[in-house]
């Protein structure tokens, strides 16, 4: 199903890829090669995943080797994962882990010549070895743009897209350029989504219970830009939302 259809909405502006999905890239400096994780990884629960230390820190301070390019060139470069991303695309990055409940945050960052209304998104519950026209199937997109709004969006296992949150302006995520800490917390079919620390959207769906979480945005054609991970987060959900 074409990235086209999500007309209307945040997504429409930034997810109409031309072509086929996007192959992985080669390999990025401080980022092992290869697919975005083996196939048919065993989903650990919230217990398991405390009790094996599988929760991560990522400071990207030398390598990244724990994250897969899905689409387009990413690096470790000056302490972030980053990418230049290339117009018309929407460039993504996998952590390996499969993951149910959870914390995920991510501090981001993105320039460019945009006029701020390309999508800037976390990626959870994802399917990235399952790739079609630059979005995982499935999987769960959690956007802002540098012009204050923001999204969420489900595309499930066939491509069908559904707006959880249709493109809303948001006054805390502000306007410009610069970071932002973007949170977002899975609890069964429940989700929480935040920008600099205030809540945003809160939300049930039950599409996916489980998968891996990475980060992603898009170049409109003919404008150029990059994003920077400072550093990406994922734990338990705090104790107010799990009892």
């Amino acid at each position: 199903m074409s990235t086209r259809l999500i007309a209307g909405s945040l997504l429409a502006a930034g997810l109409t890829i031309t072509g086929a999905a996007g192959a992985n890239a080669a390999a990025a400096d401080g980022m092992p090669s290869g697919t975005a994780a083996a196939s048919g990884p065993m989903v650990m629960s919230t217990a398991q995943q405390q009790a094996q230390g599988a929760f991560f820190r990522d400071a990207f301070n030398f390598r990244a080797p724990a994250w897969r390019n899905v689409v387009g060139r990413w690096s470790v470069r000056n302490g972030t994962l980053f990418a230049q991303g290339m117009a018309g695309r929407f460039s993504s990055v996998a952590h390996i882990n499969n993951y149910d409940d959870f914390a995920y945050e991510v501090k981001m960052n993105r320039v460019g010549n945009s006029d701020g209304s390309a999508p800037n998104c976390l990626i959870i519950r994802g399917n990235a070895n399952r790739v079609v026209e630059d979005l995982w199937l499935p999987g769960y997109y959690f956007c802002y743009t540098n012009n204050g709004k923001a999204l969420v969006v489900a595309i499930d296992a066939h491509g069908r897209q559904r707006n959880l949150m249709k493109e809303t302006p948001v006054k805390e995520i502000g306007s410009g350029g610069g970071y932002r800490t973007v949170t977002v917390e899975a609890l069964g079919n429940a989700f929480y989504f935040s920008v600099n620390g205030t809540y945003i959207w809160s939300g049930k769906d039950d599409m996916s219970r489980f998968g891996q979480v990475g980060a992603g945005f898009y170049v409109e054609p003919g404008r150029r830009g990059s994003l920077a991970l400072d550093y990406a987060n994922l734990g338990p959900v705090k104790a107010t939302r799990a009892s």
